[in-house]
C-alpha cells in the first residue's frame, strides 16, 4: 500500500505505508529534506490530521487509505517529539500555498472548548486516553485482544 505526500513547492513523493508509523514519519522527514529536528505529521487534503505520531508502534495501513494524497505538516509548539499536548500544538503545512488557505489551516488547528484534546478521527477515542496508553506502552488494539483472549479462556460450566 502506498500514499503520496505533497510538500515544498508542489513536490510529491510516494511512500509505502505498510510499516510502523514512527518509521514512516522518519522516512518522510528524510526524503522530503526536512530538518532532522523538525517534528512532522500528515493530514489529508481537507486538513484532517492523521495523528500518526500518537501511535508510533502501529502501522500506517491502519490509519491511511490506499493511494491517499497527504499534506506534510510541521508540528510547532512542542518540547519534544513524544509531546502530545494539543493545547500547545500548531500544525503548519509544508506545502507552499496551503498556509494561505484559511479553511485548511483552521481545520488543522481547531479551537476546541471544554476539552484539552480533540477526539481522534480514527478511533473515536479521546486522544488523552491514547496518550496515556502510549506512555504506559499499551495500545488500544492490544488491550482489546487481551480482553478477547480472557473471554475466550473463561471456564465452561
Amino acid at each position: 500500500m502506498f500514499v503520496t505526500v505533497k510538500y515544498g513547492d508542489d513536490q510529491s513523493k510516494i511512500f509505502n505505508a505498510n510499516c510502523r508509523n514512527d518509521i514512516l514519519l522518519h522516512s518522510i522527514k528524510e526524503k522530503c529534506k526536512c530538518n532532522l529536528n523538525d517534528i512532522v505529521e500528515l493530514s489529508d487534503e481537507d486538513g484532517i490530521v492523521k495523528d500518526l505520531r500518537r501511535h508510533p508502534f502501529e502501522y500506517g495501513v491502519d490509519f491511511l487509505k490506499e493511494r491517499e494524497t497527504l499534506i506534510l505538516l510541521k508540528v510547532e509548539g512542542l518540547y519534544h517529539e513524544n509531546d502530545y499536548d494539543r493545547s500547545r500544538t500548531m500544525y503548519r503545512p509544508m506545502l507552499v500555498g496551503m498556509e494561505n488557505n484559511s479553511e485548511f489551516v483552521e481545520t488543522l488547528n481547531p479551537k476546541v472548548e471544554g476539552r484539552s484534546r480533540p477526539i481522534s478521527a480514527r478511533s473515536g477515542v479521546n486522544s488523552s486516553d491514547d496518550q496515556k496508553n502510549v506512555k504506559n506502552n499499551k495500545h488500544p488494539k492490544q488491550q482489546n485482544k487481551k480482553a478477547d483472549r480472557k473471554t475466550a479462556k473463561s471456564p465452561k460450566k
